[in-house]
């Protein structure tokens, strides 16, 4: 599995799929998918509203993207009630995440890993928890992993951080 991190307007990024977490409690939604929703006129936020889409842990949403950008596919990740995602939760969500890209034979997700409000060494967890989900989804059904990842970042300081960590990662 190859995984790059970069800043890049979600307009230009290209993968199959653009996967991102939300949580039951912000509204409207924030970050990548925030922009996202502002490219889909409020589509999500009216999703929201009317109920849904909630949020909740382990709720999976797609979205056809319809040409509004270069990647064709949403898949949203409710993250559940609280900023904070603990490692097994990271673990068994990211998982599933990882099975339904194997199950629509996918080779190139971007990602936008949740920045939580614990030390440093939380969001560290929570990418490590992403890949280890990925790479056991693969395992599991014994199909190598022939996924291209990529994290894509709000700022080119929070990219070179998530580069770091990509690094420092084992194999």
């Amino acid at each position: 599995m190859r995984v790059t991190a970069f800043y890049q307007d979600i307009t230009r990024a290209k993968a199959d799929i653009f996967i991102a977490g939300i949580t039951a409690e912000v509204r409207p939604p924030r970050g990548l998918v925030g922009k996202v929703d502002w490219y889909l006129g409020g589509f999500l936020s009216r999703q929201i509203l009317e109920g849904t889409l909630k949020g909740g842990a382990g709720e999976m949403t797609l979205v056809a993207l319809k040409g509004k950008l270069l990647t064709p596919k949403l898949l949203l990740l409710g993250l559940g009630g609280g900023a904070e995602l603990r490692r097994e939760e990271a673990s068994a969500q990211f998982r599933r995440v990882g099975q339904a890209v194997r199950d629509l034979n996918l080779t190139s997700v971007a990602l936008e890993i949740p920045l939580i409000e614990t030390p440093r060494s939380g969001t560290y967890v929570i990418l490590q928890e992403t890949l280890a989900g990925f790479r056991q989804a693969y395992r599991e059904n014994g199909d190598p992993v022939h996924c291209e990842v990529q994290i894509l970042s709000r700022t080119e300081v929070e990219s070179e951080g998530w580069r770091r960590v990509i690094r420092g990662m084992p194999r």
